[in-house]
């Protein structure tokens, strides 16, 4: 083994050991912002009736069960907390890119994002309440060339 080829390896171990150096955005669907007044109504009932902790704690897991990550070259979609559900899509293959706000959504800076290719008529990412939208779009612009 020469010189260089072991700087190769050491080099490529130590990018293993940093496997989010080069993520861009990485995030789960805004809790609070998604729905503010469910989500206080539910922080009230806390004290008063015990449901209230059962449903926070039913819609937590849910919200961080999904998960998007954008890297330079691709937009991932992770489902799942004990089954694994996930679409991985190359951003020079995305065709399309939408970005659905409401008013509110507006105001509270989150929006429904929704990923399509050209190899198919569907959609292949959305997942909704997802904050910093124009971020978003920005990333999959820039992994778009």
């Amino acid at each position: 083994m020469t010189q260089g080829s072991a700087k190769r390896i050491s080099d490529a171990q130590a990018a293993s050991k940093r496997p989010n150096s080069d993520v861009l955005y990485d995030r789960s669907p805004s809790m609070g912002r998604q729905r503010p007044f469910l989500f206080i109504a539910l922080l009230l009932a806390v004290p008063v009736f015990g449901i209230g902790v059962l449903a926070l704690g039913y819609w937590y897991i849910k919200n961080r069960s999904q998960r998007l990550t954008i890297y330079p070259n691709r937009v991932v979609k992770r489902l799942g907390i004990v089954s694994k559900n996930i679409c991985d899509v190359r951003s020079r293959d995305i065709a399309e890119f939408n970005i659905n706000q409401t008013l509110f959504q507006r105001i509270m800076g989150i929006a429904d994002i929704e990923i399509g290719t050209a190899a198919t008529a569907e959609i292949e990412i959305s997942i909704e309440g997802m904050p910093f939208p124009q971020k978003i779009q920005e990333f999959v612009e820039l992994g778009r060339g």
